[in-house]
């Protein structure tokens, strides 16, 4: 299919079960964009898949590999994910878990991501995802509705250490997704008293139209971000 190839041995009973192995070297993901539940792929990978039970609504479960991929704006250098999804075409429900290397979550880099997803239908639960690099760490658990137009993304629990101060969130993180980006609709994070609240739309193209507001911050840690023997302190709103 294109620049992507395929191999498979099994059986296929039109009327019944299916019991069919595929291998697929994956050279241009591009190709699947829209096509399934995950619809913002991009590079290049190795897959493995079993497909079990009915053949009219199969079972899946595998793995994939890439030296290089992105979705939805974050890239890896290096990826791995395991996934064991039931009723594959119609209402898909089970785990999938993923590890990401040396990349770039929407321009800001990391050394680590880690993601546990819980699919149930058209709902796509991340119960935890982390991501790490020296300056930072983030955790964070909520959900994403696949189905809806715009995608909606909500954030639960929240919780990012930057240059060892911790903020967390008080209500839920909003996010809408389509083709073009994300939109923040209530997007606010806290540390002892210092609130940074951000809203508007951040391009997968790497543009970006926001507006923060930010209440009595801390402005010492953000100083030595960028020249460590400056001696500052106090606390700024804007």
């Amino acid at each position: 299919y294109f620049e992507n190839w395929f191999g498979a041995v099994g059986v296929v009973n039109y009327s019944d079960s299916i019991d069919l192995r595929i291998s697929a070297e994956l050279d241009n993901l591009d190709r699947y964009r829209g096509r399934f539940f995950i619809n913002q792929p991009g590079g290049r990978g190795y897959a493995r898949a079993h497909f079990t039970g009915l053949t009219s609504d199969p079972d899946i479960a595998g793995s994939f590999s890439s030296d290089s991929v992105w979705i939805y704006g974050l890239h890896a250098g290096q990826a791995s994910a395991e996934f064991d999804l039931n009723r594959f075409l119609t209402a898909r429900a089970g785990s999938v878990s993923a590890r990401l290397y040396s990349g770039s979550a929407w321009t800001v880099p990391y050394d680590t991501a880690l993601a546990f997803l819980s699919v149930d239908s058209n709902i796509v639960e991340f119960d935890s995802l982390y991501l790490s690099n020296p300056d930072a760490q983030l955790s964070a658990r909520g959900m994403v509705d696949v189905a809806a137009e715009p995608q909606y993304l909500s954030v639960d629990e929240l919780s990012i250490t930057l240059f060892d101060q911790v903020f967390s969130n008080r209500d839920p993180l909003e996010v809408e997704i389509d083709t073009t980006g994300f939109n923040l609709v209530s997007a606010s994070i806290g540390s002892n008293g210092a609130r940074l609240s951000v809203t508007g739309e951040i391009g997968y193209d790497e543009t970006i139209d926001v507006s923060v507001d930010i209440r009595q911050a801390d402005i010492a840690p953000w100083v030595n971000l960028f020249s460590p023997d400056l001696l500052v302190g106090g606390v700024a709103s804007c």
